[in-house]
């Protein structure tokens, strides 16, 4: 899909076009020129969000049109896809350690739906299917997937095939969030990437994907706080000791993908353990989640 951004005048006449007056307005001008390139110059993102703002009167109102926590819990809807459930974006947030200052689980889920009420209240964000769940225009979900990867290393593919950037293995040690979700990939890691110890990875996300082997060198991620697996149907080995080497992770979902655990807690030199056995999530410390 090519998508046709304005230049820098072009995207400032749109918003002040859309906004009204009150942009130029002196004490809001100078803020009002700081959202605006917010927009990432794509006309539909740049009028929803002058649109928001026309009737804003307090500065204060306008400045929290950069707010970061915002914009974070924005990109990440887009990544998570169409009707993607709120619960998954407490889930992402929280993997990424975005939340400063809550100590209760209730706390971040208020958090959660107080950021998502206002992007609604933006058209940033759209309601979902149901009430739980949420959406967004397709445009804006494929601008704000590019603009994750460049700016915040996070990476989603939001289609079947695998992404080009999957294949980038200089940018992929820089990602601290990989979501495959539905994608059609079977092997998760090739040569290119027998050695991802540098790699920065926090969040690795793969539901409903086609992996058949979570390999040996997932167990390299020493970041990683969330692995997610659910709905990966065709998933039928997780290498031995890749869990218990996992030693950061705080989060682990199987549900529906994973049913052949090795009841062995020690494999022999003769006859090697040959899948994951649940006695490696006892040296998982950190895991609160599974």
């Amino acid at each position: 899909l090519q998508i046709e951004l304005l230049e820098e005048d072009e995207a400032w006449k749109l918003f002040k076009n859309v906004a009204g007056p009150i942009a130029e307005r002196s004490d809001l001008q100078p803020t009002a020129e700081k959202v605006a390139p917010k927009c990432a110059r794509l006309p539909i993102a740049i009028a929803t969000v002058a649109k928001a703002l026309k009737h804003k009167e307090n500065l204060y109102e306008w400045e929290d049109a950069l707010e970061m926590e915002l914009s974070e819990t924005f990109l990440l809807c887009c990544i998570m896809g169409h009707n993607a459930a709120t619960e998954e974006l407490l889930k992402y947030r929280r993997g990424l350690g975005l939340f400063r200052g809550l100590d209760t689980v209730e706390k971040v889920r208020r958090r959660v739906l107080t950021l998502v009420s206002e992007l609604k209240d933006s058209s940033l964000v759209l309601s979902g299917s149901s009430p739980e769940q949420l959406d967004m225009h397709d445009v804006v979900c494929e601008v704000a997937i590019a603009i994750a990867f460049r700016d915040r290393g996070w990476l989603a593919s939001g289609k079947e095939e695998v992404s080009e950037e999957w294949s980038d293995k200089d940018r992929m040690r820089t990602c601290s969030l990989v979501s495959l979700q539905n994608t059609k990939v079977s092997e998760l890691l090739d040569e290119r990437y027998s050695d991802v110890r540098r790699v920065n990875l926090e969040i690795l996300d793969l539901r409903k994907s086609t992996i058949r082997v979570l390999p040996k060198e997932i167990g390299q991620l020493r970041r990683l706080k969330l692995l997610d697996l659910s709905g990966c149907f065709n998933l039928k080995v997780i290498s031995p000791n890749v869990l218990s080497s996992l030693s950061r992770l705080e989060e682990l979902y199987l549900y529906g993908c994973f049913n052949r655990w090795d009841w062995e807690v020690e494999g022999s030199e003769n006859n090697p353990r040959s899948n994951a056995s649940l006695v490696e999530l006892q040296s998982l410390s950190r895991l609160t989640t599974l």
